[in-house]
């Protein structure tokens, strides 16, 4: 019920309900201080003030009132069917309004309508008992039940009157006809209902006549018969007209239903008034309209919807012989189109209403002390202020009495005088008939803006610009610069040290530039203390107000909205700069040379209420584990060689707290056979899972090294939690077995096997050096004094990617030159390495320009990158000391 944000009208209904009951009675409104009337009467807030008293004034409390006489609407209807045309025509009805796209809509709505259903169908129902009575002693307490409904809906919406206008006429017709006669009482009983409404008739006469509804305008009949046509049939659509095969079978079906009640025994009548009551309020409200706008969309037509329901019900349900089948197939199509339709209702993103909600929880994060906040559209204050709890003031312009441009626009630079920065809700637009760009445009022309976003909207629009009204001020010369680009320079930075994951993070910026500025690129990137990156946010430098339209010698304030990723582990983070070409995207380097500018260290806390929502790198996939739920995955593009790494990014969330768990992944044949296994933890070693809180999002990371033995294909990936003090697996359903250790994730990992050789190329000098039971260093070729070809032959597979070190020594065995990489230039790590393997692998150790000249001893070894420990060497069957073997010695002229 609280899925949806709570849209304007609610808001008004939320206003309504907490006021006393003398206000709720008055139908008094105050916006900015001006009272005005509602357009709708009191009952039904009055029952969502009582609601509020007891359960609190939620939205999910306020709207399960309208769930309540949405419920009741269905044995309601069972029994207007039943009566009619039969048991099977009331379960018919009953379960085609339970699946009616538009009374669920309406009954998750906090207004008035499922409410004026419940009172229409009771009316109707009281009508029909009095008109067709089984017994004519006490049939008249039928007709004061149709008078007491009917009068209880007009008193919960004004359209309330018009299905009681129809039903009155139904009754006058009777009476003339001398098919109904009255008693004395009922006469009675009928001046008195007449004296009692008189007052409210007059009242909505006063307001109908002397009042227009704001923003209503009057709408066409082909498109109030399009409204009319799709509502019934399909639900909340965008636009007028759904498509014909989800419109046509359902008005085709209540046709049938007219024919085949009409021709039926005794039902013909029953028939007429169930088509009286569908039309009948209609052309009411198509007339009055013509006169004073007061229809507004498809819930306007809710009080006409039962009889349609049960005319479909009673096509579906009456027909019999060859003429039952068609029927048969036309409801089926009608259910099939309703409850997909449901379905779309709930999940398509252009049926979200306006998404007040999703604004204000912006601002609650993203507004600051000195911003404000200006309501373009007054109206959706309600909504905006129960959502809204951040620390900057809110006010509306224009206000709702606000018609001269020039005292609003001046208004609008008083208030905006003094702000660090303006967040003005520029959608929805004034509803009051004024201008609705003039502040817009005013804005644009005036503020550089640095911020834009459009939210879901159903109706009346939503859109947030941010503007920086005050954004220079002279360069200070005492506090050094961060660092100088050729045309920039970054003077300070001031950001928060501590944020929550997955919120805003809003650090300031101020720049200046020195001439010949461009267009530029930041990005930011966020690194744990093993150098590791966790993320990067890459924007424009002001977009809107790029640096060469800065003015030069100022200090120009840029804070930028970034939203953290969802997911970042806990934790510290150095966060780095890289200023970009905007064009070619290419890093700019500082005059120092650094590309990587660090700007600050980063603490991010855990966030139990973030939102679930899957980021953009993230695969969607949930599968659930005790506790634990994983919401998607990445795994690097491939093909992936041999003894390379694959990274594997997996997004958990937290259901409940969790002991100390340990991630698996693993690598394996197409015919389930194990080829490679890693365990680590199932984010940063630093965040232990014992850590975790409920309600967390949490990205993690594994990384996988393609075994040396793997040949071309594709392998499945697998990934599974075990407890880490008893290395328990934890069972995860997976498909059609229900229950397994472990999760085949859909991705696979593509690899291209090297090209196998072991045979030995021609060799320059022999060495035969065995370097642990890893491989033996054949022979090396001359490219040069310090540059070589080592040729290895492998001896065994090895988990370990070795480092190879080359150094040059002087006579007295200091270190004049060093060289450490990976084998192959990195492209063939040791983890690649397949027994009998032979590899041609090229180093070459700069000489610096500066080296005296003598002689020099030239070494080599492998070792291991994480411990600093060197494999073994083995030369003519003697240990060579140290863990190096020397290639040569070389003359420096």
């Amino acid at each position: 019920l609280d899925e949806q944000s709570m849209w304007t009208d609610e808001g008004l209904s939320l206003y309504r309900a907490q006021q006393t009951v003398p206000n709720i009675l008055r139908g008094t409104i105050t916006i900015d201080g001006v009272d005005t009337r509602d357009t709708n009467p009191p009952l039904y807030f009055l029952l969502l003030h009582i609601g509020g008293r007891l359960g609190g004034y939620t939205v999910f409390n306020l709207r399960f009132v309208g769930l309540l006489f949405g419920l009741l609407n269905i044995p309601l209807i069972y029994l207007l069917g039943r009566w009619a045309f039969g048991r099977w025509t009331g379960l018919a009805a009953a379960f085609l309004l339970t699946i009616s796209p538009l009374h669920v809509w309406q009954s998750q709505d906090i207004r008035n309508y499922p409410l004026l259903l419940f009172w229409t169908m009771l009316a109707l129902y009281g009508l029909l008992r009095f008109l067709f009575p089984n017994q004519t002693r006490f049939a008249w307490r039928w007709l004061i039940l149709w008078g007491m409904a009917s009068f209880a809906g007009a008193l919960t919406h004004y359209f309330g009157l018009l299905p009681l206008a129809t039903g009155g006429g139904i009754l006058i017709i009777m009476i003339l006809r001398q098919q109904r006669p009255l008693s004395r009482w009922v006469w009675f009983g009928g001046a008195i209902s007449t004296l009692l409404l008189l007052p409210l008739v007059w009242s909505l006469f006063l307001r109908f006549s002397t009042e227009k509804q704001m923003d209503f305008v009057f709408i066409p009949l082909q498109d109030f018969v399009n409204h009319l046509a799709t509502a019934f049939s399909v639900g909340v659509v965008p636009g007028l007209l759904s498509d014909w095969w989800r419109v046509l079978p359902a008005w085709i079906l209540a046709l049938i239903g007219v024919i085949v009640g009409w021709r039926k025994r005794n039902k013909a009548l029953v028939t007429f008034i169930f088509i009286a009551h569908l039309l009948g309020p209609l052309l009411l409200l198509f007339l009055l309209s013509m006169i004073t706008p007061i229809y507004n969309g498809p819930r306007h037509l809710m009080m006409s919807l039962p009889p349609f329901i049960l005319l479909m019900a009673a096509g579906w349900a009456l027909p019999h012989g060859k003429s039952r089948y068609p029927a048969l197939l036309l409801g089926v199509i009608v259910v099939i189109s309703q409850i997909t339709w449901l379905n779309t209702q709930f999940h398509a993103p252009e049926l979200i209403k306006d998404d007040i909600r999703g604004v204000a929880q912006f601002l609650n994060e993203a507004a600051q002390p000195g911003d404000l906040i200006i309501l373009h559209d007054t109206i959706i204050q309600f909504p905006f202020d129960y959502y809204y709890d951040g620390a900057a003031e809110w006010t509306a312009v224009p206000a709702l009495t606000d018609t001269e441009r020039a005292k609003t626009l001046e208004r609008m630079q008083t208030v905006t005088a003094v702000a660090n920065r303006i967040w003005f809700l520029t959608q929805p637009t004034p509803r009051t008939g004024f201008p609705r760009d003039l502040l817009t445009d005013w804005a644009e022309a005036n503020w550089p803006s640095f911020y834009e976003k459009r939210y879901p909207s159903l109706w009346l629009g939503v859109k947030l610009m941010g503007y920086a009204p005050q954004i220079t001020s002279t360069i200070s010369t005492t506090t050094p610069a961060i660092a100088h680009y050729d045309n920039l320079t970054l003077n300070t930075l001031e950001a928060e040290k501590i944020q929550p994951s997955g919120t805003r993070w809003q650090p300031i910026f101020l720049w200046s530039q020195n001439g010949n500025a461009e267009t530029y690129l930041l990005s930011l990137r966020f690194s744990d203390a093993d150098g590791q990156l966790w993320a990067q946010i890459n924007y424009p430098l002001w977009e809107a107000y790029p640096p060469a339209e800065w003015p030069a010698g100022q200090i120009v304030r840029y804070q930028p909205t970034l939203e953290l990723p969802i997911g970042l582990p806990p934790g510290n983070y150095q966060v780095d700069l890289r200023l970009l070409s905007a064009d070619s995207q290419v890093p700019i380097p500082t005059k120092d040379g650094v590309t990587d500018l660090p700007l600050t260290t980063l603490t991010i806390t855990p966030n139990p209420t973030a939102n679930a929502t899957i980021p953009d790198w993230a695969t969607p996939y949930q599968a659930g584990w005790d506790g634990l739920t994983l919401l998607g995955y990445r795994v690097e593009d491939g093909p992936f060689r041999p003894g390379h790494p694959v990274t594997v990014d997996l997004l958990w969330q937290v259901d409940k707290p969790q002991p100390a768990l340990d991630l698996i992944a693993q690598m394996q044949t197409n015919d389930g056979q194990l080829l490679t296994s890693t365990t680590t933890t199932p984010t940063r070693p630093d965040y232990p899972s014992t850590q975790w809180q409920p309600g967390e999002v949490i990205h993690g990371r594994v990384q996988l090294t393609v075994p040396a033995q793997a040949e071309s294909g594709n392998y499945p990936l697998q990934v599974a939690l075990s407890d880490s003090a008893t290395g328990q697996w934890q069972r995860v359903p997976d498909g059609w077995r229900f229950w397994s250790r472990a999760l085949t994730l859909p991705a696979q990992i593509t690899v291209e096997a090297w090209p196998l050789i072991t045979d030995l190329p021609d060799i320059d000098h022999t060495f035969n050096a065995q370097f642990g039971d890893v491989a033996t260093m054949v022979g090396i070729n001359d490219e040069g004094i310090t540059a070589v070809d080592l040729i290895w032959q492998a001896q065994t597979t090895t988990p370990t990617n070795y480092r190879l070190f080359f150094h040059l020594t002087d006579s007295d065995d200091n270190i004049v030159a060093q060289s450490d990489s990976f084998p192959v230039n990195g492209a063939r790590p040791t983890t690649s390495w397949r027994p009998n393997e032979v590899l041609t692998d090229p180093h070459t150790l700069p000489i610096p320009p500066d080296l005296p000249t003598g002689d020099y001893s030239l070494w080599l070894g492998l070792y291991d990158p994480d411990s600093g420990v060197r494999l073994p060497i083995a030369a003519q069957n003697q240990e060579v000391r140290d863990g190096r073997l020397l290639i040569r010695t070389i003359s420096i002229p």
